[in-house]
C-alpha cells in the first residue's frame, strides 16, 4: 500500500515540476516574441502611459488622446482594463492603412517619435465624447502618407457620372463640386430619367474602400445598390441622387429596459426619418446594427455615424434597420 502512495506522490511531483518548466519556457518564449515583435515591426500601435500613437514607420506618426472614444468605450478605459488586443483590433477598423501589431511601452520605456510627420488626429466631438473623424483621417493620410504615385493611383482616371433624380435643380452640380473638393475625382452631371426615392450608387470599376469613402461623404442616407450595366456608361462609379422622402426605411434603436434618447436624437438630428426608440427584453453585451442585405450601406454609414463597429446581415428583416446599444 505505501509503495502505490509513494508511486503517486512521484507521480504527482513529477508532474508538478513539468507543469513549472512549462510555464518558464512560454514566459520566456513569450519574452522572445515580445522583443522580436519591437524590433520587427514597422506599422504598429504604440499604447504609452498617457496617449497612444499610431506608428508607420519613419514617414507618419498620429497621437490618439486617452480620452477619445473608439467604439463605446474610450482609449483609457481600453488600456487600464488591459484590452490590448481589443483596442489594436478597434483602431486597424478605422485607418486606411494596416498596421501590424501593438506594443505596450512599460514604466520607464522611452520611445522617440522620429517620422516625418507627427500630427494630432482628426476628431469630432458628439454629445461631449470626442470621436475619431474618418474623413479627416483619410485627408491627412493623402497629404501626409501617401507618396505622389499612390495618389495619383487613387484617384487616376475616376470618374463619377452624378444623375439628378430628386427634382432639386443644380443639385448635382453641388454634389460634384464636393467630390471633386475632397477626392479630385472628376465627375459629369446630368439629370435621371425620372425621380427616385432611394438614392442608387453603380460600382463599375472602383475599390470597396473608394466606394465607402464616397458614401460616408454623400449627404444622401439611404443609399442602395444597383447592379452594373443599368446605364450605359465609361464611369467607375454613378451616383443616382433620390428623393429621400419620409415614407423610407423605419430604424428603431433598442436599448436594454430602457429607451436610448441619446441616439435616437442623434440620428434624427442628422437627417435620418422614422426612428423610433424601443426596450429590449434581454440585455445587449455590444452595440450592433442589424441590416437587410440590400441596406447594407444605409447601415454601414448609419454606423460610422454612431461608431458602432459591428453589422449584423439579416433577411428575415423588411423595410427596416434595427440599432442594438449597449
Amino acid at each position: 500500500m505505501s509503495i502505490k502512495i509513494n508511486r503517486q506522490k512521484r507521480k504527482m511531483k513529477l508532474a508538478f515540476v513539468s507543469f513549472i518548466a512549462l510555464v518558464f519556457l512560454l514566459f520566456f518564449v513569450t519574452k522572445l516574441l515580445d522583443k522580436k515583435t519591437e524590433v520587427d515591426l514597422e506599422r504598429y500601435l504604440l499604447i504609452g502611459k498617457e496617449n497612444i500613437f499610431v506608428i508607420y514607420g519613419n514617414k507618419l506618426a498620429l497621437r490618439i488622446p486617452e480620452e477619445t472614444y473608439i467604439g463605446d468605450k474610450s482609449v483609457d478605459s481600453y488600456v487600464k482594463d488591459g484590452l490590448y488586443s481589443e483596442l489594436y483590433q478597434r483602431v486597424n477598423s478605422i485607418f486606411p492603412e494596416e498596421i501590424e501589431g501593438y506594443i505596450v511601452a512599460g514604466k520607464r520605456s522611452k520611445y522617440v517619435l522620429d517620422s516625418e510627420h507627427s500630427v494630432n488626429i482628426p476628431l469630432i466631438n458628439k454629445d461631449g465624447k470626442n470621436y475619431i473623424l474618418t474623413s479627416g483621417l483619410n485627408e491627412v493620410f493623402l497629404k501626409l502618407f501617401y507618396d505622389e504615385e499612390i495618389k495619383s493611383q487613387r484617384v487616376e482616371n475616376i470618374m463619377v457620372d452624378i444623375l439628378n433624380a430628386n427634382g432639386r435643380s443644380g443639385y448635382a452640380g453641388k454634389v460634384s463640386k464636393k467630390i471633386e473638393d475632397e477626392f479630385a475625382y472628376k465627375s459629369n452631371t446630368g439629370n435621371h430619367q425620372k425621380l427616385t426615392d432611394y438614392t442608387y450608387i453603380i460600382p463599375n470599376n472602383i475599390s470597396e474602400n473608394q466606394l465607402k469613402e464616397l458614401i460616408v461623404l454623400l449627404d444622401e442616407k439611404y443609399i442602395r445598390i444597383e447592379e452594373k450595366g443599368a446605364l450605359p456608361t465609361l464611369a467607375n462609379v454613378v451616383l443616382i441622387l433620390g428623393r429621400e422622402t419620409d415614407n423610407l426605411l423605419n430604424t428603431f434603436v433598442y436599448k436594454y429596459n430602457e429607451f436610448d434618447t441619446e441616439n435616437y436624437n442623434f440620428l434624427r438630428e442628422n437627417g435620418y426619418k422614422n426612428v423610433r426608440r424601443l426596450k429590449a427584453d434581454k440585455e445587449i453585451d455590444k452595440s450592433f446594427i442589424e441590416y437587410k442585405t440590400e441596406d447594407y450601406y444605409i447601415a454601414y454609414k448609419m454606423s460610422k455615424l454612431l461608431n458602432i463597429d459591428n453589422l449584423l446581415e439579416n433577411n428575415d428583416l423588411e423595410n427596416r434597420i434595427n440599432v442594438y446599444i449597449k
